[in-house]
């Protein structure tokens, strides 16, 4: 047996390996039959191949596998949802020093309780920009993988929550260690893992193959779409939600994001906009005419002024950070999430407080940080901690690299962090928004970035030219899904077919990624988005045919 297929299987802290196949029943005993008599390479080098012809030679840990192997972990239904740890992630798949020896442990977690054995859909759900604490769509777990009898793996991004390849990290860890690339091969290498543990060959003309199907929902989508089109020879098809793809490659307009997001909270209440910009401005000249200390105009905005981050120390830095960045960011977070569209959704919630005449601009202001800590954390909240919005490391300020919302705390750094180097997010305030106009530079950009992570080298397109994802140029089965009330449709979301297999489906009152949902049937579902549930499933059902008619 194995140490990696060991670590693979294990929970964090279960020293176990007792297998009991007696109580496992018919199924699984036919399973652990047939893996008992395959001895799969230890190692397995691939060479994978790029639409734009780059080359990289990836090394894939296999194991050799036995009737001994803990493999009841991997169909115990008692563990579907439990974080799981894969001990022996790669720490940097892109080098051939001594790093790409070394490991650390993945957190991922697994559903089996639907899977069919070998020759079935493995689903893998990619992590993305924030801690994964369980299984994350529902839609996935329950109703995509009921249909296609899959197994669903979904794996932690690096550096966030317990996936820490490297402890207390510094700029130059990041910078080494912490990339989309990095991502994409973690993904690849437990896939590959995962495909030989459960006893699936490698061949796709084999009826034991189990394609893979990859699932991300807005950076995620981009991480879903990307393991398709870069790594094809790995992943069969790839879905997408959300996935604001030429937000990445920068041939987004850089103020298409917030005039969507004006746009659709004029349209869920009419006069919105114009309440909101008008408010705004009043707040700003308001603050900076009087002579009000820091503190009091903190407390008169709603902020908790005991709590503001240390570099605020004048009106200037209060009122443009605290106002005219934090307003628009929150209420694009209102936006992705007001679904199913109705009058208790943020967006509206938000847009009856500015248009509410007995409320005085100042008061109006405070109403909507009210809010924002209702919706966040379910209760009315003292004043608004302005501390909570500062990301952790040296020279952080609350707007940071990804001008939608940075977030505060480490999670926040991390993310920042990749805004600065691969993701950049051009998001800027136009004046046909209901914000206070602010034009996006790659300037301010580059010069806030350079001092927040020295050392950092700058290169905004190098995704881009590495890849070359922005028209997807001889991409295949990959599905994209768009709410048309989400901000990222119209900031570099693909709307329309690519290709007769890279196709597009778009719903008209879907907001972000609304068609993985919370749960999964969900009553309170819109008819547009249960039938594009209905169109992706019944469009990866064809791709699936179509690799198994192919099979002997």
């Amino acid at each position: 047996m194995s140490y990696e297929t060991d670590a693979l299987l294990r929970p964090r802290g279960d020293s176990s390996l007792t297998n009991n196949l007696a109580s496992r029943g018919p199924f699984v005993r036919a399973i652990f039959l047939a893996v008992g008599a395959l001895a799969l390479s230890a190692v397995l080098y691939a060479t994978t191949a790029t639409p734009s012809s780059w080359k990289k030679t990836v090394k894939i840990l296999g194991h050799t596998h036995s009737s001994s192997d803990p493999l009841s972990i991997l169909f115990d239904e008692t563990l579907d949802g439990k974080e799981l740890f894969y001990e022996q992630q790669t720490l940097d798949h892109l080098s051939n020093d001594e790093d790409a020896k070394k490991t650390w442990s993945h957190r991922y977690y697994k559903v089996s309780k639907h899977f069919r054995g070998p020759g079935h859909p493995i689903i893998m759900v990619i992590g993305g920009e924030d801690a994964l604490t369980g299984p994350l769509h529902p839609f996935i777990e329950e109703g995509m993988a009921s249909k296609f009898g899959a197994f669903v793996i979904e794996p932690e991004h690096r550096f966030y929550g317990k996936s820490t390849p490297v402890e207390n990290a510094s700029v130059q860890d990041y910078i080494k260690y912490l990339s989309p690339d990095q991502a994409l091969l973690d993904a690849i290498q437990l896939l590959q893992t995962t495909r030989q543990t459960l006893g699936c060959s490698l061949d796709r003309a084999s009826p034991f193959y189990c394609p893979a199907i990859s699932v991300g929902a807005s950076y995620p989508g981009f991480l879903s779409a990307m393991l398709r089109y870069v790594y094809a020879d790995f992943v069969d098809m790839s879905y997408a939600a959300s996935a604001p793809i030429r937000l990445y490659s920068q041939t987004n307009d850089a103020n298409a994001y917030y005039d969507k997001v004006s746009e659709v909270a004029e349209h869920m209440s009419p006069g919105c906009a114009s309440a909101v910009r008008s408010t705004m401005e009043a707040v700003h000249d308001t603050v900076l005419s009087s002579n009000w200390t820091v503190s009091e105009a903190a407390a008169n905005l709603g902020f908790c002024p005991d709590d503001l981050p240390e570099y605020i120390q004048d009106l200037d830095t209060l009122v443009s950070e605290g106002v005219v960045y934090i307003l628009p960011a929150i209420f694009a977070d209102f936006n992705m999430f007001s679904y199913p569209p109705g009058p208790q959704t943020p967006n509206v919630l938000a847009c009856n407080v500015f248009q509410n005449d007995n409320l005085t601009p100042l008061e109006k202001i405070q109403g909507f940080f009210e809010l924002r800590g209702l919706v966040e954390y379910g209760e009315t909240v003292e004043c608004f901690d302005l501390g909570l919005e500062l990301p952790t490391g040296p020279n952080a300020r609350i707007m940071g690299s990804d001008w939608s919302g940075s977030g505060g705390g480490k999670t926040g750094e991390i993310w920042e962090f990749q805004c600065c180097k691969d993701l950049i997010i051009r998001t800027g305030y136009s004046n046909t928004s209901m914000f206070i106009p602010r034009e996006w530079t790659y300037e301010w950009h580059d010069e806030h970035c350079r001092q927040r992570f020295p050392g950092i080298t700058l290169n905004s397109f190098r995704l881009e030219q590495k890849w070359h994802f922005d028209h997807l140029a001889g991409a295949s089965k990959i599905v994209f899904t768009n709410g048309l009330n989400d901000g990222w449709s119209a900031a570099g979301s693909f709307l329309e077919d690519v290709n007769d297999s890279v196709v597009a489906i778009t719903i008209a009152d879907g907001a972000h990624h609304s068609d993985l949902g919370g749960k999964y049937p969900d009553e309170d579902d819109t008819d547009a988005v249960k039938e594009a549930q209905v169109q992706v499933m019944n469009i990866l059902d064809q791709w699936l045919e179509e690799i198994y008619a192919m099979q002997s």
